[in-house]
């Protein structure tokens, strides 16, 4: 396997073992943390782009295990959730504008419908629950 060396990291050209042709690029490199990461791309490019992101997150300390920036890049609100599978139910029109009234008036704006749908938790949905004082 052809490997290129870079100042951070590096690509490693992947062939079939049976026809010899390029099948992909693997890049890696050593983590701040002593473990080896690794990934495999099509192409050269997408593999050298990759390494510059993982070392630009390395500088900058904002370097996260992959399945935490999932979550990350992932976050949708409560609100935006309900909003989404009203959305793609095959629903009556009747069924679907009244659980959009429903929305409208028990979730968005409130702290439930604007929190993280991975964030909340019975609790959270037994405080959204409780009555609020009366003024």
């Amino acid at each position: 396997m052809a490997r290129t060396r870079r100042a951070f990291g590096q690509t490693e050209r992947r062939k079939s073992a049976r026809t010899g042709k390029t099948t992909g690029w693997r890049a890696r490199y050593e983590g701040p943390d002593g473990f080896r990461y690794s990934k495999t791309f099509s192409t050269k490019l997408d593999a050298e782009v990759w390494l510059a992101r993982e070392e630009r997150l390395i500088a900058r300390g904002e370097r996260r295990p992959l399945p935490q920036r999932v979550v990350a890049e992932t976050v949708i609100s409560v609100d935006l959730y309900a909003a989404e599978q009203l959305a793609v139910r095959s629903l009556s029109p009747r069924t679907r504008e009244e659980y959009e009234s429903y929305r409208t008036r028990f979730i968005t704006g409130t702290n439930l419908g604007n929190a993280a749908l991975a964030s909340v938790t019975p609790a959270v949905v037994q405080t959204w629950l409780s009555p609020t004082p009366e003024n």
